[in-house]
């Protein structure tokens, strides 16, 4: 007795295991597109909240640099700012260097940035009675 096989059925069988690995790949392929854009959007508003606040920081300098030119006394002999934008603070100190000129040296420019825990990361926590075992 002669046993019939189905013409191409190994080829069917590969075909359709190719297919099954390539749409699993395209899966992971857009899934990683979604969160590389979704990081891209962080950073674009992280970037934008620090240029916003070298800027005010930039023009308030400006300002400072007129005023000790203009002969003004600093108080305490210093002068500051706390700039804020957002999540970020910039701070800034200046001291008058005297010489008559408005010149000055800048003590401190710190900038500092509010971190929030990222919750909404799906990451497996094992529950009370698995971390017992």
């Amino acid at each position: 007795m002669k046993r019939s096989y189905a013409p191409g059925g190994s080829i069917l069988i590969l075909f359709t295991v190719v297919m099954v690995c390539v749409s699993v790949l395209a899966v992971l392929c857009v899934s990683t597109a979604r969160a590389d854009l979704a990081l891209a959007e962080k950073y674009g508003e992280y970037v934008a909240e620090i240029s916003a606040c070298e800027n005010a920081a930039q023009r308030w300098l400006a300002e400072a640099d007129a005023r000790l030119a203009g002969g003004e006394a600093a108080e305490n002999g210093e002068i500051s700012a706390l700039i804020s934008e957002g999540g970020t603070r910039l701070s800034i100190r200046l001291r008058p260097l005297g010489d008559g000129e408005g010149r000055f040296e800048i003590l401190e420019w710190a900038r500092q940035s509010d971190w929030e825990r990222e919750e909404s990361l799906n990451v497996w926590q094992p529950s009370a009675s698995e971390g017992e075992q």
